[in-house]
């Protein structure tokens, strides 16, 4: 009931970050509850299905460590360095072996299933570490406060240390692993530790830098860390009912309160989901959410002018494309529809001068060449548009749209005796 939780329900593509979740808890809880059939290493049969549909369960060996280690050995986060719990972690390690050959093998598996002319994201692997310790204090506080939720989040990666949002970044990490730390030297508090442990090792996939993705934060993302939070969280609850649970037996009133306030939160959750829910309604609602709450997404605002486009309302269309720009001025597809509209105002100059730039921004997107055809051939320029289209395909083969142009521009080419006669008789 989460409302971040709507986010990742609604994405389509987020359908593996609730399966690989899901999967991974069963697998975690399999080891727990199966004592007696680790030997056998049931629980990673989970694992493997959870590989199956999203890669940033690698993290599962840590997450097993670190609960043998602080739930079933009983270890503090401090007393892991400790020389005489060397032979303890040298057998928690050992128990972990099994599924990180798993996931070393998954990882292979994907690395050479990857092609490699696959470029994950545009930013600077130092740019997008930099903006990490900022994306997780976003996370962390959106367990609390889900109030700036947004299916494209504007920010920007960050291109210096002394950032004031680096700074906000690391300093929230430090006050966090301390707070961790503290949690773990108290036997009944290793469940909040373990919680916190849970959100970071949870967010090294999407946030340690090592392959940097195309946007520096999104939403859905924190639902596998947020796992960790609700361990943390919930623990902590149950720790403060069970110490106060006397006083609030004796006194009516104050179990009212907190009766009340639970309900207030689940309602308050219920409300934030079913509004987040109407803006997901449609693209229209959905891109119009996202250039209110980012209005410098230069995609966002590409995004909600394509929405208008596609009403066929092409005034308000170019002046969300013109704004998009402004932010995303190497862009070749929104170069692409800038030039859609254009021809639909008939400035056909405009229209061919904007088809030429995305074709020499992105010279490997198969969409510049076709779209490019596709306004050729709309204005009877045939012998133009037929080198591109092959282009296209020789980029992306399996372009139907592209063949199907093909076709109709060989179709409606004249015979090439017939294109002699005419430029002999002119």
């Amino acid at each position: 009931m989460h409302t971040v939780n709507a986010e990742t329900v609604n994405y389509i593509s987020a359908r593996s970050d609730l399966l690989s979740t899901l999967f991974v808890v069963l697998a975690l809880c399999t080891y727990m509850y199966g004592p007696s059939l680790r030997r056998f290493s049931i629980y990673l049969i989970p694992l493997f299905l959870a590989f199956l549909v999203k890669l940033t369960v690698v993290v599962f060996p840590l997450l097993l460590f670190f609960y043998i280690v602080l739930i079933e050995q009983g270890l503090s986060l401090p007393q892991m360095f400790a020389r005489k719990n060397l032979s303890v972690l040298g057998r928690a390690t050992l128990e972990t072996v099994p599924s990180w050959m798993v996931s070393g093998l998954m990882l292979a598996l994907s690395a050479h299933m990857t092609p490699k002319t696959f470029l994950p994201s545009y930013i600077k692997p130092w740019n997008y570490i930099l903006t990490q310790p900022m994306a997780l204090f976003h996370y962390f506080s959106s367990f609390f406060f889900p109030s700036r939720l947004c299916a494209d989040i504007e920010f920007q990666p960050m291109s210096g240390i002394l950032d004031k949002r680096v700074i906000i970044g690391c300093v929230f990490i430090l006050a966090t692993i301390i707070l961790m730390v503290r949690f773990s030297r108290v036997v009944k508090q290793r469940p909040m530790a373990l919680g916190i442990l849970w959100f970071f090792i949870a967010s090294i996939p999407t946030s340690c830098g090592v392959v940097p993705l195309a946007e520096s934060m999104n939403d859905h993302r924190m639902f596998f860390p947020f796992l960790g939070l609700m361990m943390a969280v919930g623990w902590g609850v149950k720790l403060g009912l069970d110490h106060y649970q006397d006083k609030i037996r004796r006194h009516p009133f104050l179990k009212g309160i907190l009766v009340v306030a639970l309900l207030l939160v689940y309602v308050g959750h219920m409300y934030g989901t079913y509004q987040r829910n109407k803006v997901w309604k449609n693209e229209e609602s959905l891109w119009y959410d996202v250039t209110i709450k980012s209005p410098q997404n230069g995609r966002g605002l590409m995004n909600y002018g394509l929405t208008q486009m596609a009403k066929g309302n092409y005034k308000r269309a170019l002046n969300y494309f013109e704004r998009s720009l402004v932010y995303n001025p190497r862009y070749s597809t929104l170069y692409i529809n800038l030039a859609i509209v254009k021809d639909a105002f008939g400035d056909t100059n405009s229209a061919e001068q904007f088809f030429l730039v995305a074709m020499f921004l992105e010279k490997t997107n198969p969409n510049s060449y076709y779209y490019y055809a596709r306004y050729l051939s709309h204005h009877n320029r045939f012998d133009e548009a037929l080198p591109l289209l092959r282009t296209c395909l020789d980029l992306s083969p399996g372009y139907a749209d592209c063949s199907d142009l093909l076709l109709k521009v060989q179709e409606q080419r004249p015979p090439l005796s017939t294109f002699f006669l005419r430029e002999a008789t002119i």
